[in-house]
């Protein structure tokens, strides 16, 4: 029995297990280590010494600011800072010298390299552990080759420890090679793994599905990525939480829908990035923000895109609309719960306001806020170190994918409409118009709008916008925040509903100037990773 070993979360593992990792190993090319980097007598002995290897490689293996940022890398979010790293992934002005946040690196992937080599040596009393902790580590560094696989389309595959620099000078590897490594080592985890995780925080047997899932139809291997999602469908474990708005609040971590997430706690591994995301009236950045082409995306209440509905207004472009559009976006007319109490959010009335855009450089570009994770703002006693986990898969995906798979495999069943309608029924949106909705080419664009708002700000429409071939479509050109305007009551004890407060007849914010190039559905490999290895060749255009 595993008994008491894992009643903890991860975290609490972490920095122990981190420090000795980074203290015995060596650092150096391609992040690999020496075969005997974890050889001192007093490692690789007891289960704990296990334990705390493998904990080791959970350290940063995916990040929750990356999920949050990756929106800034499409055409639903804009990152005002260029040093943070996502701007230039948005307008293309990403290079070689100048990769902006890049995901190659093998420090991960070196440390479960270290495990697998150096494990059979540690004496296990706990039945079942040992095989576990394996999976779980060629699952962290199948994940990791497969961010850097869809980033970069191929890169070098080391399974093991390498003995000198030269033998780190390696080519890329054939990139059908890499996909059929990362699903075999996907389903080794499975066969292993259970359905509820070892700890909190650790990989279970439905997250590594989850991942799986996501890579199949990312690679448009629609029957696999289907029959996967109703693996995930049938295990019974994962349901939609009740509501779409609490989804994303810390009283609610953990709850029904969450496959997977990334793990915080405050004073000891903090997530910074929740106060990143507020406008400047709250103490925030506004580093990452909503722009109109995503508002625009939101159907009305009724089921109507805003073209098809001929009562839309567009200087009250938030009345009737979606539900999910408030609980994603903080939108001007809005009563928003700030660090000061209630008030009507304004960012178009007046530049002497202390979240319009013109006001300070950390002021929202777009006129917009990102609503998840930050409402409402008591939650957190410090918005720069809080313990908001960030999710990472959710089962409304599982729905959304079966969905679409079955949708571009041409199967158009009551599953595929129940599956769809599941999402939206719990939004508070009406169930797909049948009559509207009936063939492939319809229901292919509704799904595909559906993952857009459902998944807003979570980190997919990258991926998304590259696998349906609109990439070039939607990332040229200028960007767009709100109408400009004013706020026509800005009573918070006032009865006026939130889209009547606002009267938005000027232009709208103008953000940035994108270009998007075929090239960009993969990044640069930084240039220093060039020069240390010869045999690397670059992404082709850059």
């Amino acid at each position: 029995m595993r008994a008491n070993i894992m009643k903890f979360s991860i975290l609490k593992y972490i920095s122990v297990g981190f420090i000795l990792f980074t203290n015995i190993s060596c650092e150096s090319f391609l992040d690999r280590s020496p075969g005997d980097s974890l050889s001192k007598p007093t490692f690789w002995q007891t289960e704990d010494d296990a334990i705390m290897a493998a904990t080791a490689c959970y350290n940063d293996w995916w990040s929750g600011s990356t999920i949050l940022y990756l929106d800034c890398a499409s055409d639903n979010s804009f990152n005002n800072f260029y040093w943070e790293g996502w701007t230039n992934r948005g307008n293309g002005s990403i290079s070689a010298s100048d990769t902006g946040s890049s995901t190659y690196g093998y420090s991960t992937i070196t440390r479960c390299n270290d495990l697998f080599e150096n494990i059979d040596r540690c004496a296990f009393t706990t039945d079942g552990l040992k095989d576990e902790l394996i999976a779980e580590a060629k699952f962290i560094r199948a994940f990791r080759y497969m961010i850097m696989t869809q980033d970069y389309g191929s890169v070098p595959l080391i399974t093991e420890s390498l003995p000198t620099v030269e033998s780190a000078r390696l080519p890329r590897t054939d990139r059908e090679v890499l996909i059929k490594f990362i699903l075999d080592e996907f389903d080794a985890a499975i066969a292993v793994l259970p359905v509820e995780p070892r700890l909190t925080g650790t990989i279970s047997k439905g997250a590594v599905y989850a991942i799986k899932m996501r890579f199949l139809l990312n690679l448009r291997r629609y029957q696999e990525a289907s029959d996967v999602a109703k693996q995930i469908i049938d295990l019974n474990k994962y349901s939609l939480y009740q509501s779409y708005t609490g989804l994303f609040e810390m009283a609610n971590e953990g709850n029904s829908e969450v496959i997977l997430d990334i793990q915080y706690i405050s004073k000891e591994h903090g997530n910074g990035t929740i106060g990143q995301m507020y406008n400047n009236g709250d103490g925030g950045w506004s580093s990452l923000v909503p722009i109109q082409s995503l508002v625009d995306a939101y159907e009305t209440a009724d089921g109507l895109t805003i073209d098809e509905w001929s009562e839309y207004n567009s200087s009250k472009p938030y009345k009737n609309r979606d539900p999910r559009l408030r609980a994603t976006v903080i939108f001007p007319g809005q009563i928003w719960a700030g660090v000061n109490g209630d008030r009507v959010f304004d960012t178009v009335s007046t530049e002497n306001n202390p979240d319009h855009p013109k006001q300070a450089t950390n002021c929202s570009q777009s006129g917009y806020t990102y609503k998840k994770y930050t409402n409402p703002m008591s939650q957190y006693d410090n918005v720069w170190d809080t313990g908001m986990n960030i999710i990472m898969c959710r089962y409304a995906e599982v729905l959304l994918t079966y969905a679409e798979a079955n949708i571009e495999l041409g199967n158009i069943t009551e599953d595929v409409y129940s599956a769809i309608n599941s999402v939206r029924q719990r939004a508070g949106m009406p169930v797909v118009d049948k009559a509207k909705y009936n063939n492939q080419a319809t229901l292919r664009e509704l799904v595909r709008r559906e993952r857009r708002v459902e998944l807003a700000g979570e980190g997919f429409r990258r991926d998304d916008i590259i696998r349906w071939n609109i990439a070039k479509d939607v990332m040229n050109g200028y960007i767009y925040g709100c109408r400009q305007g004013s706020i026509l009551d800005s009573d918070v004890a006032s009865a006026t509903l939130e889209g009547d407060r606002v009267n938005l007849d000027g232009e709208h914010y103008r953000i940035e100037s994108r270009v998007y190039e075929d090239k960009h559905n993969y990044l640069p490999i930084p240039l220093s990773e060039i020069e240390k290895n010869p045999s690397l060749t670059q992404t082709p255009g850059y």
